[in-house]
């Protein structure tokens, strides 16, 4: 990760220069640092909002602006109080050269540390991209609908934690004011239904940041008290999501496909043709056409219909952990209408004789866990190799370099060549 070299390295320079300037020059510049900090946290926000109520609650203003605003309180304030210090203060005490040098070093060292943590919370509030020089704090969840919505996990964490450490240091200075903005409004956890064990890290969202279309009675969760991470997860997740839906643009973890355009950007059946569709990378190895499902031979087509086998790999473009399942991929044609619906899944399986014989369906090495639906297995002749088939399969990516090789089995009009198909994905993952 870049970031916990450049960190280190600018505090390590600060130190120097602290050391340079003695102990007298690197405290004033640290209390600059300090009330600068705190009255850019205090005044920031409502600064911008005097700038921001004209160009309408809609505009990229509202979110990046007070970024700017922040970074000019702070430079102004810093400039101004340093210049006061040395002016005011000018007197260096009476101290031993080695404990002035040593100890301008350590305070610009803490300077230094601040500074870096300062830094990276103003970018934070910028519309950028989640992760900046391989640092990405918190890493998005598409969730699996309404009722297991959307959420942030835990994502890097810095060595000696900068940005964690500046948010504590310049709340406490300001009084609650840098928390006390945003905290109360994302509080970084919510209470899930009562049975499930899973991580309860799934951040809430005011309806009025809610994304276009989506339903604004998101359950609410228990509020806890904000901190650093709350702090964090507002500026470097949901500001670049707040702005993406705001303005329309493309810019969130998830490739946007237009309206309409799900033939134009829909998955050729041939040969190693390959896409990336709503973040997932989608490669076509083959697709066959039959009337049966190899090893289930009562498991037949409607009349005028027939089966067809699509051998897919199925790989995370860019955010994890991410749910993907078998019922978002469907068929369609040139203009994008629907020619197949939900597939079934099917594949090769073995007895595993370690367990008795325990029947267990067959996947790519580095294959992530899978929750199957209506899982039924066909061993021909009584031999430990066989088939088993699905009505569908849930794939849950959790770390880099998991990928699924699956084949998706589409009941298609026996009239319609591949020719003419195209693989699509919906981007909303079906409830379970």
């Amino acid at each position: 990760m870049s970031l916990n070299l450049l960190a280190p390295l600018a505090v390590a320079v600060v130190a120097v220069f602290g050391a340079v300037q003695r102990l007298h020059q690197a405290a004033v510049m640290l209390v600059s640092l300090v009330l600068a900090g705190a009255l850019a946290a205090v005044l920031g926000g409502p600064v911008a909002d005097l700038f921001g109520s004209t160009s309408g609650a809609e505009g990229t203003w509202s979110y990046v602006g007070e970024a700017f605003c922040f970074w000019a309180i702070l430079c102004v304030a810093f400039l101004g109080l340093r210049a006061a210090g040395d002016r005011l203060l000018p007197n260096e005490p009476p101290l031993p050269a080695a404990a002035r040098v040593l100890g301008g070093g350590a305070l610009g060292a803490l300077a230094g540390y601040l500074a870096a943590g300062l830094c990276l919370i103003i970018v934070q509030m910028l519309p950028v991209a989640p992760a900046i020089l391989g640092y990405e704090p918190f890493r998005y969840d598409a969730g699996t609908g309404r009722d297991t919505p959307e959420r942030v996990e835990r994502g890097d964490r810095l060595w000696l934690a900068p940005d964690r450490a500046a948010v504590w240091v310049f709340d406490t200075a300001s009084g609650g004011a840098l928390l006390g903005r945003y905290g109360d409004a994302y509080p970084p956890e919510r209470r899930r239904p009562e049975g499930d064990s899973r991580a309860a890290d799934l951040p809430t969202r005011r309806a009025t940041d809610a994304p276009r279309g989506a339903s604004e009675e998101t359950p609410r969760g228990n509020e806890t008290a904000p901190d650093a991470d709350d702090f964090l997860y507002y500026h470097w997740y949901r500001r670049w999501q707040a702005v993406r839906w705001r303005t329309g643009r493309a810019l969130g973890p998830v490739a946007e496909v237009p309206p309409g355009a799900e033939g134009a950007c829909g998955l050729l059946l041939r040969r190693g043709r390959e896409t990336t569709l709503y973040g997932m990378k989608l490669k076509v190895f083959f697709a066959v056409q039959s009337e049966e499902v190899a090893g289930f031979p009562d498991i037949e087509a409607p009349a005028g219909e027939e089966f067809l086998k699509v051998r897919l790999r199925m790989e995370p473009a860019d955010r994890l952990p991410r749910t993907i399942d078998s019922a978002q991929f469907r068929l369609v044609d040139a203009s994008g209408q629907t020619v197949a619906g939900d597939p079934m899944v099917v594949g090769a399986a073995q007895k595993k004789a370690e367990d008795g014989g325990k029947p267990e369906a067959l996947g790519s090495a580095e294959s992530p866990p899978v929750v199957p639906r209506d899982l039924r297995f066909a061993f021909p002749g009584g031999g430990d190799q066989g088939a088993y088939a699905c009505t569908g399969m849930r794939f849950r990516f959790r770390k880099g370099g998991q990928y699924a090789v699956r084949s998706l089995v589409f009941t298609v009009p026996a009239s319609v060549t591949t020719d003419e198909l195209r693989l699509f994905m919906d981007p909303c993952v079906p409830p379970p």
